[in-house]
């Protein structure tokens, strides 16, 4: 494998933070997804976490699927009124006391709400419950996380039971390119002081996953470049503090399992608390299919998720919810 002593030709290699186009947590809105079920627990507390350490102004969302008869044009306010009550005790509930948060209820399949509602409050991040989803439940219930990190504008976090503080361990799935950049970038502030980043490369062949597939060429690049190197110029790039660990980890190679497959595999025993990765601009087509690294890592549920989008551009469209 040959070193050249630097990276400059492979794309993204370069990328400040400046240049990624993620806003910063700082003072900027959060917004809260919650539902009914247990897995917004951790959810609510993570949530309260980042808007403590970042001074960030949270809101909540409760997405109410419509039923016929129950909203006028204008919504019914009663029906709001007691989902927003109820919301209300869930957040005392888990933390122990009311909050003044502003709480949103919306009418509307539950993904395309929550994602309305976080492009209206330029939201910087949203926090959501994350749980298994087995075929059974798939066909039985609609996959709101997975929906919302599919179409939102801005960073999705999926928070899985029993993350309660912020992360100490987290793991980004980097193939060196600019989507993985993005990735690093977002999560690196996530992590609890004294926390580890490991910077994940899994080596498999670029026709064989689906979600770096369009980018097979910017892998080759850096496969000739040196995984090595790159890692170095990563790492220097985010330019981390002093109280976080960064590392470069290179799985696979001969394993047959997939990108998804390797990350999980490598965070159980780790003791990993979130996995990050970079998604990429698809036409319509390509995000209803399945199979992706991002479906895989949501529905198996067991690791909190963060997926950032890609850097809007002019003219891009996002799917219609």
């Amino acid at each position: 494998m040959t070193r050249p002593a630097t990276l400059s030709d492979t794309p993204g290699a370069a990328l400040a933070p400046a240049h990624v186009g993620l806003p910063t947590l700082v003072g900027r809105p959060l917004l809260l997804a919650v539902d009914d079920e247990a897995a917004s627990h951790s959810a609510i507390r993570i949530a309260a976490r980042l808007a403590d350490a970042f001074g960030a102004a949270l809101h909540v969302v409760r997405a109410v699927a419509p039923t016929i008869g129950a909203y006028e044009a204008d919504g019914d306010s009663a029906v709001r009124a007691r989902a927003a009550r109820a919301v209300r005790t869930s957040l005392a509930a888990s933390l122990g006391g009311a909050q003044a948060w502003p709480v949103h209820v919306d009418a509307g399949t539950p993904a395309g709400a929550i994602a309305r509602r976080a492009a209206e409050l330029d939201a910087a991040l949203i926090v959501m419950g994350l749980r298994r989803h087995g075929a059974l439940h798939r066909v039985l219930h609609d996959e709101t996380t997975l929906h919302v990190m599919r179409v939102s504008g801005c960073p999705a976090l999926g928070v899985a039971p029993g993350l309660d503080e912020l992360p100490r361990h987290v793991v980004v799935g980097v193939d060196f390119g600019r989507a993985a950049q993005r990735a690093a970038y977002a999560a690196l502030p996530l992590l609890a002081a004294g926390g580890t980043l490991d910077l994940v490369h899994v080596e498999t062949p670029a026709d064989e996953d689906d979600e770096t597939s369009a980018e097979a060429g910017s892998e080759r690049v850096v496969y000739a470049a040196g995984v090595d190197a790159a890692f170095d110029r990563l790492i220097t790039d985010l330019a981390a503090p002093p109280h976080v660990r960064v590392r470069g980890i290179r799985l696979g190679g001969t394993s047959p399992r997939g990108v998804a497959e390797e990350l999980l595999a490598y965070a159980a025993p780790a003791a990993v608390d979130l996995i990050a990765i970079g998604s990429r601009r698809h036409d319509l087509l390509d995000r209803l299919l399945l199979g992706s690294v991002t479906q895989s890592l949501a529905r198996d549920g067991r690791c909190s998720l963060l997926v950032v989008p890609p850097a809007p551009s002019p003219g891009t469209r996002r799917l219609d919810v």
